[in-house]
């Protein structure tokens, strides 16, 4: 009977890790797809290809690496208007800032 209740207590285990890795997964494939959102945005405003793996996501701010000085500067002089589109075209995260 103690083998049993074992089994049956890993197989609990095991339902409990395929659902946090499916957690996982699904919130990936929408920090992903948010990204993809933001560098279109960049992309129609100030026509800046920036690749995803360059966009981070800090709490309410956009962090982009690797983005020239001269860029940057147009990104702020954009940034209302980036912030609202990127804003308008998904619901999931609210930006206030650029970095």
């Amino acid at each position: 009977m103690v083998g049993l209740v074992r089994s049956t207590d890993t197989f609990e285990y095991m339902i409990g890790i395929g659902q946090f890795l499916k957690k996982i997964i699904n919130t990936r494939s929408g920090e992903w797809l948010i990204r993809s959102k933001v560098r279109k945005a960049i992309n129609k405003e100030i026509f800046l290809d920036i690749p995803e793996k360059d966009i981070y996501f800090s709490h309410s701010t956009i962090v982009l690496k690797n983005v020239p000085q001269a860029a940057r500067s147009e990104l702020f002089i954009k940034k209302s208007n980036l912030l609202r589109d990127i804003n308008a075209s998904q619901k999931v995260k609210i930006f206030t800032d650029f970095r």
